[in-house]
């Protein structure tokens, strides 16, 4: 063995009373895999734990039965667990080798204390590293954070809000990659505010979420938050799933089933060349009226209609001056265009809400019934404005 490392490590043997130290030689078998180790020199502490004394040791095979020496020395690199046990102490082995250096190894005991705790520390530390590795090796999205100024997030993540790198990411504070307000109409920062602190009172918390993209798109995930003390400390971990196209399929069926709806609630009926009925059905919302104007005058454009009846029979009197103001504008319009409006379906509720609402019907003939507008439709010289 060098001599300046023989040296220190004499040294550090003698005045070491809390660490046990033994240098040995390794003596291979020619014929397998068996090894045998000899003590050259250990210090007290060391002979202690293997019931022994530094003279009983100096050159003679170290005694396996206290503890498997052999299984260290062939893979040296180990931090081994459990721990060698003496007097209800107990040591961490670990050990220095180099086929360079004259094939020696050298063996430290390192007194741990409590085993529980430090067996328990042991399994957490590796247990957090474990999760570190996986989560930055997950195709899964995830963010962990120490509720204070610690976060980190995988690729997967960074990927998933359109970033580049980890580090751009981390430049943005957490509401910058929210919207500011969530579906529901909360503000972003104090809905999940709310999420965090029910995940701490019980651990878990499952919700969706609208994140902003670096490229100001919207992007919606499945959260799964979930809250861990570790040693003391607490961590949120934040598991996404992608659930973007799903929503973006959900806005355009949305999309398709009002476009259904209002060609339902808007039915524009060809009833005879160049004439158009519209029947009106129910309470008309200002969107639905809106929409039968733009529909009326589309179709008398397209159909090049001379007469529109619009039935009103089967609407609400409470939402007739809602009717009457789209009517006027509508007449009017379809007049410019060369078209004519007739105005049927007018019961007394209806005409006494007409009368009521001190508003003025123009340009429209007026009958009290469907039947008899398409029998004045059928005879144009009949319609007077």
């Amino acid at each position: 063995m060098n001599a300046l490392i023989h040296s220190s490590i004499l040294s550090l043997l003698k005045q070491s009373q809390d660490i046990g130290i033994a240098i040995c030689e390794i003596i291979k078998s020619d014929n397998s895999e068996d090894l045998t180790l000899y003590c050259i020199e250990t210090n007290n502490t060391f002979a202690k734990c293997l019931n022994s004394t530094t003279e009983q040791l100096e050159d003679m095979q170290l005694d396996n039965t206290i503890y498997d020496f052999n299984s260290i020395a062939k893979n040296p690199q180990q931090k081994l667990i459990p721990l060698l046990e003496h007097n209800k102490e107990y040591y961490k082995i670990d050990a220095i080798y180099d086929n360079n250096i004259c094939n020696k190894i050298i063996f430290f005991l390192h007194p741990v204390g409590d085993y529980i705790k430090f067996y328990k520390q042991h399994i957490t530390e590796k247990a957090q590293a474990k999760f570190l590795s996986f989560t930055h090796n997950s195709i899964v999205p995830m963010m962990i954070s120490n509720l204070h100024d610690f976060v980190d997030y995988n690729q997967s993540y960074v990927n998933f809000l359109g970033y580049e790198t980890k580090e751009e990411l981390m430049q943005k504070k957490s509401h910058e990659i929210f919207q500011v307000y969530q579906p529901n109409g909360r503000l972003s920062k104090e809905l999940y505010e709310e999420y965090l602190q029910y995940a701490i009172q019980h651990g878990v918390v499952n919700f969706e979420w609208v994140y902003l993209k670096k490229d100001g798109t919207e992007a919606y995930a499945e959260a799964h938050m979930n809250y861990n003390l570790i040693n003391g400390n607490s961590f949120i971990n934040i598991t996404l799933k992608d659930i973007t196209k799903t929503k973006q399929l959900e806005k355009e069926l949305q999309l398709e089933h009002e476009r259904l709806i209002n060609e339902v609630s808007v039915p524009i009926i060809p009833i005879f060349k160049n004439i158009l009925l519209l029947p009106l059905i129910g309470t008309l919302s200002e969107h639905r009226a809106n929409l039968a104007l733009e529909k009326s005058l589309q179709t008398i454009a397209t159909q090049q209609s001379h007469t529109i009846i619009i039935d009103i029979s089967g609407i609400n009197p409470n939402n007739i001056l809602l009717i009457i103001n789209n009517l006027n504008k509508l007449s009017k319009a379809a007049k410019l265009m060369g078209c004519k409006t007739i105005l049927s379906g007018i019961s007394a509720p209806i005409a006494n809400a007409i009368i009521s609402s001190n508003t003025t019907i123009s340009e429209v003939y007026t009958t009290n019934t469907l039947e008899s507008a398409l029998a004045i439709t059928l005879n144009h010289n009949s319609i007077h404005f």
